[in-house]
C-alpha cells in the first residue's frame, strides 16, 4: 500500500486541469517499494504500508472518515489547482510517453 513515491507516474498522468500536476507530499524514495514487493513475493500474507505517512492517513480514514475526506480534499485541491497553469495532456493514456523511463523522478532532490 504505498503512499506517493517520487516516481515518474506524475510525468505519465493525464491532465485536462489546466493545471501543472504536482505530486502531493511528502514523496517518498521507490526504492522503498521496490522492497516491499520482493517481501510481499516472498511473504504474500505479507501487508505493508508503503510510507510513514500512509499508516497515519488510514488511520484517520478508519476514525474519522468525514474529516479525513475534508482534510484530504483540501490538501489535493491546494496540490492541484493552486498549480502553475499547464496545457491539456493526455499523458500515456492512449501512448507510452517518452519522458519519464526511470525509477526516480529525482523530485526529492529538488525540495
Amino acid at each position: 500500500m504505498p503512499t506517493a513515491h517520487d516516481t515518474p507516474f506524475f510525468d505519465h498522468v493525464a491532465n485536462y486541469s489546466g493545471h501543472e500536476v504536482r505530486p502531493p507530499t511528502p514523496l517518498h524514495d521507490p526504492e522503498n517499494v521496490a522492497d516491499a514487493i520482493l517481501t510481499a513475493a516472498r511473504d504474500p500474507s505479507n501487508e505493508d504500508i508503503v510510507g510513514w505517512d500512509g499508516a497515519i492517513k488510514i488511520a484517520a480514514k478508519r476514525f474519522l472518515p468525514g474529516a479525513a475526506d475534508a482534510v484530504m480534499a483540501r490538501m489535493m485541491h491546494k496540490t492541484q489547482m493552486d498549480a502553475p497553469p499547464a496545457t491539456s495532456s493526455p499523458g500515456a493514456v492512449h501512448s507510452p510517453v517518452q519522458n519519464g523511463t526511470e525509477v526516480s523522478a529525482g523530485r526529492r532532490a529538488k525540495r
